[in-house]
C-alpha cells in the first residue's frame, strides 16, 4: 500500500494527507489507498477529472473534515464520471 507521500491522485489531495500523516500516518495511509480506488475514473480523465463535481461549491470531489472533538480523519468523495 502506498503511503501518503507516494500518492498521485491530485496535489490538493496528496498535500492534505500529507498533513494529515502528520498526526495519523496509518489513517492517511489508509484514507490516501480509499481516495486512489474511489477517485479511480477521475484519476483517469486528468485534469478535467477533478471539476463539475456538485459535492463542492468549486466542484473538485473530495472534502476533507476535521474535528477537534475526534481525532478521525474524515472525507466525502463523489467518485461518479468526472
Amino acid at each position: 500500500m502506498a503511503t501518503a507521500a507516494e500518492m498521485s491522485t491530485h496535489p490538493a489531495i496528496d498535500r492534505a494527507l500529507q498533513l494529515a500523516a502528520r498526526n495519523d500516518p496509518a489513517a492517511s495511509s489508509r484514507a490516501a489507498a480509499s481516495a486512489e480506488r474511489l477517485l479511480e475514473g477521475r484519476i483517469a480523465a486528468g485534469p478535467a477529472g477533478f471539476t463539475g463535481s456538485t459535492l463542492s461549491m468549486d466542484g473538485f470531489p473530495l472534502e476533507i473534515a476535521f474535528s477537534s472533538g475526534d481525532p478521525a480523519l474524515r472525507y466525502t468523495v463523489d467518485f461518479g464520471a468526472p
